[in-house]
């Protein structure tokens, strides 16, 4: 009963939202629980009897929340496949992580600014002195804690960065985090005088580290990956390629379509870095085709890819699409995302009840994999593709996708630039299409 019930919602809502609730009831008990733990060690009284006390109680607060917080966050930067179910996608677990990572820093950030503050009226002396370094091992950590958070934050918001110096800035922020764990262990705090507290942070932090460890400092050494070989190179048009690919173990690659994999080559001339390429195979094919689009940096030495290369890849990942609904479904793709719709076509062409999909490029030599899609027109009468220059026709909009007829039922996929699929997403949603007939695939680390 429980599984018919199930596959009726998701077949209406297309989303797992049980599965969602999870990770934010995680955080929920986690920070509840730090709470139980650290309110009775004072009376109400002792915390707000002064502005010295409040100061000290809200910047005590501030520290244990975003400590725990933080460490939460890091351990979304695992890339776990059941971030995928738990996240609708390893994209919004990697927003997500970004988010509380904001969040905890900002907590953090307060802690040492209202402990500082609370012993103005008491001594300007003692306050300033807090703010200046120290040789004690819990002070200093503390600091560089902070003012590693404080830079690398900054830096990775403001600029838009490589996915290499992300890579990077993460490395840093591992230091930052152990940083904080050492102010947290050693400090004269809450902490120290809470056994409770402390072996939650305790083992809280330690999952961070290992976290850190595993994605981070050591992944080639600890990443469970699966050895390929590359068995041929197709270009597609002047800077995109087809990579086709084959376990070396020979034992089957299981995937769903419209996936993607995370992939890196063992090539003289190609760096080691994974890169996350769409599936544009069918699962039932013997070979797994990627296409990449090469964007400068690491993706334009994917040219000097040969047979027989090896390769790495971690997944598959992806909840973009699930399986064909009973509705009629309008795709719409921008430029390389017409990779995922390929991989679905390949699988589920003839299950799909009535297809119109609106592929937007800049121009017809940018519309890759042309030949198939009005191949698949032309064997499949319920399905419309139509390919849209923008440089003639100039931006595909919801008015025109939806000049061929409105159906309220009708089911809407998007995949391609943010600003295109934020922008018609807007669009749908003004003329009274419900967000939750709406899904998108938004997910790219640069180069």
């Amino acid at each position: 009963m429980t599984s018919i019930v199930r596959k009726w919602y998701t077949s209406r809502m297309n989303i797992r939202w049980m599965d969602r609730v999870i990770p934010f009831g995680l955080l929920a008990t986690l920070n509840i629980v730090v709470l139980v733990a650290w309110w009775p060690m004072d009376d109400w009284t002792t915390r707000t009897g002064s502005s010295y006390a409040f100061l000290n109680t809200i910047g005590r607060l501030c520290g244990l929340l975003g400590a725990t917080t933080l460490a939460f966050g890091f351990l979304l930067n695992l890339r776990l496949p059941i971030f995928d179910r738990w996240f609708d996608g390893v994209n919004r677990a990697y927003q997500f992580h970004h988010k509380l990572t904001t969040i905890g820093f900002s907590l953090l950030l307060f802690h040492p600014g209202l402990v500082v503050m609370k012993y103005v009226p008491i001594s300007w002396d003692t306050a300033a002195a807090l703010l200046r370094p120290s040789t004690d091992l819990a002070f200093a950590s503390g600091s560089l804690a902070l003012w590693g958070f404080m830079t690398l934050m900054i830096t990775s918001y403001y600029l838009k960065l490589p996915y290499r110096i992300w890579r990077m800035i993460h490395r840093a922020l591992g230091v930052a985090i152990i940083s904080a764990f050492v102010h947290i262990m050693l400090i004269p705090s809450d902490v120290a005088v809470n056994g409770p507290l402390r072996w939650i942070l305790l083992g809280l932090y330690g999952f961070a580290v290992a976290a850190l460890v595993y994605r981070v400092f050591a992944p080639r050494l600890l990443v469970r990956r699966r050895a390929m070989v590359v068995s041929a190179i197709r270009p597609l048009n002047h800077d995109t390629l087809e990579i086709s690919l084959t376990p070396k173990d020979g034992r089957p690659y299981r995937y769903e379509a419209g996936q993607f994999m995370f992939i890196s080559f063992e090539h003289r001339l190609i760096r080691h870095d994974a890169h996350p390429l769409s599936i544009v195979s069918a699962p039932s094919e013997p070979v797994i085709r990627l296409a990449v689009k090469q964007l400068g940096g690491n993706t334009s030495r994917f040219s000097n890819l040969e047979p027989n290369t090896l390769a790495a890849s971690e997944g598959p990942f992806g909840t973009f699409y699930r399986r064909p609904s009973a509705h009629r479904e309008v795709w719409i793709a921008g430029g390389i995302g017409i990779t995922p719709f390929i991989g679905i076509l390949n699988a589920h062409a003839e299950s799909i009840p009535q297809l119109r999909l609106w592929y937007s490029v800049k121009s017809m030599t940018d519309a890759i994999y042309r030949q198939e899609l009005e191949s698949i027109a032309k064997n499949y009468p319920q399905h419309a593709v139509s390919i849209h220059d923008t440089s003639r026709d100039g931006l595909l909009t919801a008015d025109k996708i939806m000049a061929s007829g409105v159906d309220p039922s009708t089911r809407y996929y998007l995949c391609g630039p943010l600003p295109m699929m934020v922008s018609i997403r807007q669009q749908l949603e003004s003329r009274g299409v419900p967000a939750q007939h709406i899904r998108d695939e938004k997910f790219s680390l640069d180069k």
